[in-house]
């Protein structure tokens, strides 16, 4: 994730982040590009922001898309998750942080996604799963976008170099006024996750961060999948 062009407006943003996923050779790539605005400070709830969806790219198998190139399409209507695509790059996405915390008003939001839906005339076999999918894809790039793991730490505790939570260990590489910087890592018998990130500790906006985990699990069927993510 990278950020660059904050001089017109306070706490603009632009960024992107990319994302490869491989479940059993089925792999998916995904990059977005995003625009992150800064609306207003609101009483005790942090800021108001809002996402939008300037870009993306797009590959899984045969079926490829690119917003900046689009002689680059193959078959991305082809799957419903284009769906999510499309919604993201049409309605743009407020939320409140506060210290890296994202709030969501889930039921408003979901509520929106519905109406867009609707117009769309998205049939109803398709629409549940498809409301499920882009409320899950969008609430998660949010997540993504903040570093809210230490948030909650005093200053005391993050003075340690080594700092244990929720299962994950962080080492503290760099810590100033403007910058903190960590690596951290995760196992136990089923997966691994290994990372490093840096972000504003006034903003808890990842300046820049790759991640990667293994994982492992059993479907319905009682099959074994393997899983790879990095980010």
């Amino acid at each position: 994730m990278c950020t660059s062009g904050c001089g017109t407006k306070e706490a603009n943003r632009s960024l992107y982040r990319k994302k490869n996923s491989n479940y059993n050779r089925n792999a998916d790539e995904k990059t977005y590009y995003i625009a992150l605005i800064k609306l207003k400070k609101v009483a005790s709830q942090g800021d108001l922001m809002e996402l939008r969806v300037t870009g993306f790219e797009s590959k899984n198998g045969d079926r490829i898309f690119s917003t900046e190139d689009l002689n680059k399409g193959e078959n991305f209507l082809a799957s419903t998750a284009a769906i999510s695509d499309i919604y993201g790059l049409t309605k743009p996405l407020q939320f409140t942080v506060n210290k890296g915390v994202i709030s969501i008003d889930t039921l408003k939001w979901k509520d929106e996604i519905r109406q867009q839906l609707t117009a769309w005339e998205i049939k109803d076999d398709i629409a549940e799963n498809a409301l499920t999918n882009t409320f899950s894809e969008y609430g998660n790039l949010l997540q993504s976008l903040y570093f809210a793991a230490l948030s909650s730490s005093d200053e005391n505790a993050l003075k340690k170099s080594d700092i244990t939570k929720n299962g994950l260990v962080y080492h503290m590489v760099k810590q100033n006024k403007s910058e903190i910087a960590v690596n951290y890592s995760q196992s136990d018998s089923s997966s691994t996750t290994e990372g490093s990130t840096s972000f504003d500790p006034k903003t808890h906006l990842v300046r820049d961060e790759n991640r990667i985990a293994n994982y492992s699990f059993l479907d319905a069927n009682g099959k074994k999948i393997n899983g790879h993510s990095s980010s």
